[in-house]
């Protein structure tokens, strides 16, 4: 093809990056008065750009502009730096998008040092949001306020936020010397005061600072929040005896054991040890115990609460409560309360009522959700995660936060949201409900239906707080991701809209012209990655799914429908699947096929969560078999070379190559597959390339009486396992391929992974000596499954490292 050609054909996209999309029509000229505004927001925009790609600096041209452009940049900058809901937008979505913005506009506050931004500044001092970087601001306030008016600082606290107070005094006390008596004035006047955490921590770092709070230390009745503040920030460590008389005096649970806590386990005082014991078997722990304290309670109380529930937390789990050592999974991922999910309900349920301060109710209330969320029954699962970000020690917020998301998002589906509707619950999760309900209706393609829901949705709630009061309490953002879920929810709205009206033309359509409008809705969806997004996630969606889930996850069958959900590659691939070729012209069919291999390609690419969905073998024996019939229909087409080339980037077939410098030997792709071929030898060097289509695969790893296992694999395997010598052992079941290892005597199995390539599947698995692993000797067979879809039509190997 010539290179101008694709180009046109492309519309300006990089060959292998993206289908064909048709270009809109050019706007109309903006008014002069407007024109100013539009080159500043441009040139703001592209400034972003800058600031985000280069380590979050400007280049000193990009500052000599905006410096010239001042004035017309003043009134953008205020509203950016307020992060207020007209500002100017700029189009992100990843999880670091609004610390980024705010964090720019700050540094064009800094460059245009400019006193009329100074209020605009101070405004994030009482601010109910969190504010996204303390210690910037104070340095971009540093740089704005004239010298001389610190003064004008102190009035704000009236008002201010901990936060705020913390970043107007570390101000106020870095140009002026501070006085005992205004520490005084200070701890007295706003002894009660929301700002009190922030005043005390600023004082904490003054000369005699530390001092003076332990001299005021429980002088104001009333002032919990002050004592509180007071411990939390003074290094009483160096004074143990007026941490410990204040740990034995005071009837607050909190202080006493926040200062037990750290004389346990720095210096092991037995004293503490028994405070710790006495006020948890009381009233619960209301701090997070490490382990090394929780051991020394166990060690010295085991017929306490925390030592029972400890046992009992271990034998509902079948795994250690501490865990640790070189080859021990991570003890959330697996348990036997996972492997028989209704009787794990059941103990869990039973712990909790038993032991409803343990610092492991908020792991228990986990695992009960996770039971729940196991065995399908997504409503109580969505009531358990949110409670265990309010129990115990407070240390599964993440994962909680993050799995109350995926229920509503990967497991509830389109038909499971009919029940969660009739469920009572707050006015947030109401919310949350009907719009996860409107994505799942534009998943399932319904785009006009979709469009009425997100409008509803709009209508009723517009730019209402949703997040403040949710589970996702972590995210710093709190206060300021409403004003952003409601901008992308409308931008969501504005591409449904787009997307209906495509599928409606495409419907009406009849013959060639049915098949290209059908290619401009595809080609729509292929474009745009966050058509079936839920921005409930705030881009932090792979984020959760590598970190909270996914790396420790085995093949689940809700990912794997999801991925066929959410997936703009596999929507789109879906729909040139609808074209009908024998109606569409030449151009729209290998247009369509061209395409389609596209999505293939850049699906082996995605990342991880796609092999729960499809393996690489399978992704590349689609696209090469698209290939070919692209060049069986369409031998004439301009696109012809290109597929070969694409076909050759991904299975490296020298007779593609071949077949590529025969057939279009003066086209563009004949120059660019000769130049890889070249770099392919160079590369190699003689030796054999592992084969391209060799691709991992999940896997659910099984327990003889695991709940998922059909009756008859179950008398399969029983049969199996009392053989005395290496055995290996493969069957199918309704859809599942089942693997079995059972080792001579005296050697225990472990699964290292899983492969598939075009023709075979290889199973890999190594021996260990119990005696000399933390891996239970009764382990002594391993059990695993794979949808049977995954695996080729070839052999399957078993291979002993």
């Amino acid at each position: 093809m010539k290179a101008k050609k694709l180009v046109s054909v492309l519309c300006g996209v990089s060959l292998l990056a993206a289908p064909i999309m048709n270009s809109s029509a050019a706007s109309e000229p903006s008014p002069a008065a407007a024109e100013q505004v539009q080159s500043t927001e441009k040139l703001l925009s592209s400034a972003m750009s800058e600031y985000r790609s280069n380590d979050r600096t400007l280049s000193d041209a990009t500052i000599k502009e905006i410096m010239r452009q001042k004035e017309s940049v003043l009134p953008i900058a205020r509203k950016g730096i307020l992060m207020e809901a007209n500002r100017l937008r700029f189009p992100i979505a990843d999880s670091d998008a609004l610390y980024d913005e705010w964090s720019f506009w700050l540094e064009v506050a800094r460059q245009l040092h400019d006193e009329r931004l100074l209020p605009d500044l101070l405004h994030w001092t009482d601010d109910r949001r969190s504010i996204p970087n303390p210690f910037r601001l104070g340095e971009v306030i540093d740089g704005v306020l004239p010298a001389g008016k610190e003064g004008t600082l102190l009035p704000l606290l009236d008002k201010a936020t901990e936060e705020g107070a913390e970043v107007l005094l570390s101000l106020y006390a870095k140009r002026v010397q501070v006085s005992a008596q205004q520490i005084q004035d200070w701890l007295t006047n706003y002894a009660k005061s929301p700002s009190i955490g922030g005043i005390v921590s600023v004082i904490a770092g003054l000369p005699d600072g530390q001092e003076q709070l332990k001299q005021q230390f429980g002088k104001t009745p009333g002032a919990h929040e002050l004592d509180r503040a007071i411990i939390g920030r003074i290094d009483y460590g160096k004074d143990r005896k007026w941490a410990s008389e204040v740990a034995k005096a005071t009837e607050d649970a909190y202080i006493e054991q926040t200062i037990d806590m750290t004389l346990a386990y720095h210096h092991g005082d037995p004293d503490a040890v028994k405070r710790l014991y006495k006020s948890g078997e009381k009233g619960g722990y209301q701090v997070l115990l490490t382990g090394p304290v929780e051991k020394l309670i166990v060690a010295r109380y085991p017929d306490g609460m925390l030592a029972k529930g400890i046992k009992q937390y271990e034998a509902i789990t079948g795994k250690p409560y501490f865990f640790g050592g070189e080859n021990e999974e991570w003890y959330r991922a697996k348990g036997a309360d996972y492997d028989k999910p209704q009787a794990g309900i059941t103990q869990w349920q039973a712990f909790i009522r038993a032991y409803p301060n343990h610092p492991a109710a908020d792991d228990a209330a986990y695992r009960l959700a996770r039971c729940y969320q196991i065995a399908g029954q997504y409503d109580e699962a969505l009531i358990w995660f949110e409670r265990a970000l309010k129990s115990g020690d407070a240390d599964m917020w993440y994962d909680a936060s993050g799995q109350f998301l995926f229920v509503l998002d990967v497991n509830t589906g389109q038909d499971g949201f009919a029940k969660l509707e009739k469920t009572e619950m707050p006015e947030w999760k109401q919310i949350w409900v009907a719009y996860s309900k409107a994505v799942e209706t534009l998943r399932a393609n319904q785009f006009e239906q979709a469009a009425r829901e997100l409008q509803n949705l709009i209508t009723r709630y517009d730019g209402k707080e949703i997040f403040a009061d949710s589970v996702l309490q972590y995210v710093w953002y709190d206060r300021m991701a409403g004003d952003t879920f409601w901008y992308h929810v409308k931008q969501q709205l504005t591409s449904v809209r787009k997307l209906a009206s495509l599928q409606e033309a495409a419907n009406q359509a009849k013959g060639a012209d049915r098949a290209r409008k059908q290619y401009e809705l595809a080609a729509a969806i292929f474009h745009d990655e966050f058509t079936y997004y839920n921005y409930l996630w705030h881009g932090e969606r792979q984020t959760f799914f590598w970190i909270g889930q996914i790396r420790e996850m085995e093949y689940d069958e809700s990912l794997d429908r999801y991925i066929g959900r959410f997936n703009h590659l596999v929507q789109a691939k879906r729909q040139f699947d609808l074209i009908q070729l024998d109606q569409a012209d030449p151009e729209t069919g290998a247009k369509a096929l061209f395409s389609r291999a596209l999505c293939d390609s850049k699906l082996t690419q995605y990342g991880q969560e796609v092999s729960f969905h499809s393996t690489r073998a399978a992704l590349l024996t689609d696209l090469v078999d698209t290939g070919e019939q692209l060049l069986k229909r369409y031998p004439d087409s301009e696109l012809a070379d290109d597929m070969l080339l694409l076909m050759y980037r991904y299975n490296n077939d020298d007779a593609l190559i071949q077949r590529l410098l025969t057939h279009y030997p003066k086209s563009d792709s004949a120059a660019e597959a000769k130049k890889l071929q070249s770099e392919k030898n160079t590369t190699a060097g003689g030796q054999q390339q592992p084969s391209p289509f060799l691709s991992r695969l999940p896997y659910q790893q099984l327990s003889q009486d695991d709940w998922k296992l059909p009756a008859t694999v179950a008398k399969w395997y029983a049969e199996k396992k009392p053989s005395d010598k290496l055995m290996e052992a493969v069957i199918e079941e309704s859809g599942w391929t089942y693997f079995a290892i059972k080792p001579e005597k005296g050697k225990v199995p472990t699964i290292s992974g899983l492969e598939v390539d075009h023709n075979n599947t290889y199973v890999y698995y190594w021996l260990s000596d119990p005696s000399k692993t933390n891996v239970r000797s009764d382990q002594d067979c391993v059990l695993i499954r794979v949808p049977t879809r995954f695996l080729p039509k070839g052999e399957i190997r078993f291979r002993l490292a």
